[in-house]
């Protein structure tokens, strides 16, 4: 099994920070900042493990795949090891103009800027957005979490990539007595079984049953909850 080791930090945010891995020169570690009212069930980190799993087969020119998923020993904090991917310079720079706002040259805020305005109009993201928003999936439109993945942008070749990781499958809503699902499952397994590789549409197919089995411990573990919307129910 894919260790953590962590190597240099490249990208940060509010709630995680990115690593190059020190154990392998095609993977990135990213490690969620420990915030208590956040914290997540063993079966919702296996659950983003699986889903992450599933969103890669479906979308694999977008979606990088995922190693490993665990909490870390002592911290208590989520760590996922994902395929390293190509950054765009122009999402190098919005990342740093984003966390470090003070840092940042001219030149960088220049890049940033015209890279909000060609992704936001880039029809190849709207239909990134568009098949997230189908399969029910949680995600961050916001520009700084994407980024081409080669060199020549305006190439017809070239897709635009989600590199920020929060595929989530679920959630407790405590104060409802809820568990939310942020997947449609349906919709999911409709799309799986039109793969036509059939490897990867059977790989993807015990990701979504092993997916399936984690909500139904979890709804074994919350009698009480109601699981929300139905319609998203397997």
């Amino acid at each position: 099994m894919r260790g953590i080791g962590k190597g240099e930090k490249f990208a940060e945010g509010s709630v995680k920070d990115v690593f190059f891995s020190s154990e392998s020169p095609n993977s990135v570690v990213q490690e969620f900042k420990g915030v208590k009212d956040f914290e997540k069930t063993a079966e919702q980190i296996k659950g983003r493990f699986y889903l992450t799993k599933i969103l890669h087969a479906l979308l694999p020119k977008n979606i990088p795949d995922i190693e490993f998923a665990a909490k870390k020993a002592g911290s208590g904090n989520e760590v996922f090891v994902t395929e390293k991917r190509y950054r765009d310079p122009q999402h190098i720079a919005f990342n740093r103009k984003f966390h470090h706002p003070m840092e940042v040259s001219e030149g960088d805020l220049d890049l940033a800027r015209g890279r909000i305005n060609k992704i936001s109009k880039d029809p190849r993201f709207n239909e990134l957005l568009n098949k997230l928003r189908l399969f029910g999936v949680t995600h961050d439109p916001n520009e700084v979490n994407y980024s081409y993945d080669k060199a020549d942008e305006d190439n017809p070749e070239t897709s635009i990539q989600l590199l920020d990781n929060d595929f989530i499958p679920w959630e407790f809503l405590k104060n409802q007595n809820e568990i939310y699902i942020f997947c449609n499952f349906p919709v999911l397994l409709k799309f799986i079984q039109e793969i036509p590789d059939e490897k990867i549409r059977s790989s993807a197919i015990r990701y979504f049953d092993r997916l399936k089995a984690l909500l139904e411990i979890e709804r074994s573990k919350f009698p009480d909850y109601e699981c929300e919307p139905k319609d998203r129910l397997p």
